[in-house]
């Protein structure tokens, strides 16, 4: 995976580092282990807006682009963040994306369009990173655009 500060993620918006006790219970909520390199980037920035944004992926026969506007946090420890409106936060998208989501599809950011990316991962997702275009398709339509979280850090740009 390239050097996380190659990114330029503005860090004055970031929140602090989580605890391991709080990507523990991500994972419990998921019910699956978080990929390393996503935790590697919670413990480097837990969150904030890259100036490298721009992911290219192959999709529906024709390159597309797709704009991380913010990098989603986790300012939680506890299951219960559901009190709190943090809209950037990611255990409040978990626990109020859709009534019916699929629990092992984990949002980890948020577009410029107010679309999603989301961590596929079920056993058969493995770690792809899908998007949501929550505006054109509330019926989650999902679009697969790379195959890791480390992929798609790899080629933003």
């Amino acid at each position: 995976m390239k050097e996380l500060s190659e990114l330029e993620i503005d860090l004055s918006q970031s929140q602090l580092q989580p605890i391991a006790g709080g990507i523990v219970m991500v994972e419990e909520l998921v019910g699956t282990r978080l990929p390393e390199t996503y935790v590697t980037f919670l413990l480097y920035c837990n969150g904030g807006q890259p100036k490298l944004n721009t992911f290219y992926s192959e999709f529906e026969g024709n390159e597309q682009s797709f704009v991380i506007a913010k990098f989603l946090h986790l300012t939680s420890n506890d299951k219960d963040s559901q009190n709190r409106d943090d809209k950037d936060d990611i255990v409040w998208w978990y626990q109020h994306l859709w009534a019916n989501a699929p629990t092992p599809l984990l949002p980890f950011a948020r577009s410029q369009d107010d679309g999603l990316f989301l961590l596929d991962l079920s056993e058969i997702g493995r770690g792809k990173v899908v998007y949501w275009a929550r505006d054109l398709d509330p019926d989650l339509d999902l679009a697969t655009i790379a195959d890791s979280f480390e992929q798609l850090i790899d080629g933003l740009t």
